[in-house]
């Protein structure tokens, strides 16, 4: 499934994941699903759940998304923004269409890496 993800240096790749293993994979913690003050759903971040105990640096871009400046509470590590859609047991993540990658780097004044 493809997603966006935003690094610490605020370098942004469309990224191909194998699902929600695929996360388990790169984040030393657990993927943690976090909802964001700016992303609209079905638009959802994926964080590493032991990132502040792990003291990684800040995601300004994650941060504002998440609204730090009104609860305080900042995003460290790099994310992903992937859907969150209805699934058979509940909700599961989904990849990105193309369509939904161009309309939120446009969005957010995203410089993609290719």
């Amino acid at each position: 499934m493809k997603a966006i993800l935003v690094k610490t240096d605020q370098a942004v790749r469309v990224v191909e994941i194998n699902g929600f293993m695929g996360l388990c994979d790169y984040f030393s913690g657990f993927p943690e699903t976090v909802y964001s003050y700016l992303l609209e759903k079905p638009f959802c971040m994926i964080v590493d759940d032991a990132g502040l105990q792990r003291n990684l640096r800040k995601n300004e871009f994650g941060s504002k998304l998440y609204g730090t400046e009104h609860h305080g509470n900042p995003i460290v590590g790099d994310i992903f923004i992937v859907k969150q859609v209805w699934g058979y047991d509940g909700y599961d993540l989904a990849g990105l269409t193309d369509n939904e990658i161009d309309n939120l780097v446009n969005k957010y004044s995203l410089s993609l890496i290719v």
